[in-house]
């Protein structure tokens, strides 16, 4: 049988919370756990891994993110310019949607929660998109180029170049400056 290691990390009854923003998190709360599960306040290492699919699907991976969709915890990523979900106990593979996406930039996620319900949103440089857990939908009208979306505080914020561009507040598909973004 092989070791476990438990580490006493403080009083985390709350469970890693992957619902809210970074900042809106409870100090009896973590954010992310890698490698690890929690069990009664304490950090125990996960040991082995576990096959997702049951064949091997395309090579080329610039990203691949988890999330948990409105439809339940889904892992997505991108691969040859093609955007993949995956639904964990749904799906026997990952489904392919074709964007084009750029093959040589790594693809940044973020998660805004709106009314109640997270949405995804990834941005390759070139292009912007959000996607509800079933579908993906191009999103126009922000500064050309975004990358590496973050949500903080209830706004989306993107890197352009070296330039930083923001949303207005509880609208991340709103970038102008008269409605508060920049």
């Amino acid at each position: 049988m092989p070791k476990v290691y438990r580490a006493v990390v403080g009083s985390h009854a709350g469970g890693v919370n992957t619902t809210y923003a970074d900042d809106a998190i409870q100090p009896d709360e973590m954010r992310l756990v890698k490698n690890a599960r929690l069990t009664d306040g304490f950090a125990e290492k996960r040991a082995g891994s576990q096959r997702l699919h049951t064949t091997a699907i395309a090579s080329g991976w610039t990203s691949v993110f988890q999330w948990d969709s409105p439809l339940g915890s889904q892992v997505v990523g991108v691969a040859n310019g093609n955007f993949y979900h995956f639904l964990r106990g749904v799906n026997t593979n990952p489904l392919k949607v074709a964007l084009g996406l750029d093959t040589t930039q790594r693809v940044g996620w973020a998660i805004y929660r709106e009314a109640g319900v997270n949405t995804l949103y990834f941005a390759d440089g070139t292009s912007f998109y959000s996607f509800n857990g079933s579908s993906v939908t191009a999103i126009s009208g922000l500064p050309a180029g975004i990358s590496r979306p973050v949500v903080y505080k209830s706004r989306m914020f993107g890197l352009q170049d070296k330039n930083l561009h923001w949303s207005a507040v509880d609208n991340p598909l709103d970038w102008t400056i008269t409605s508060g973004g920049g």
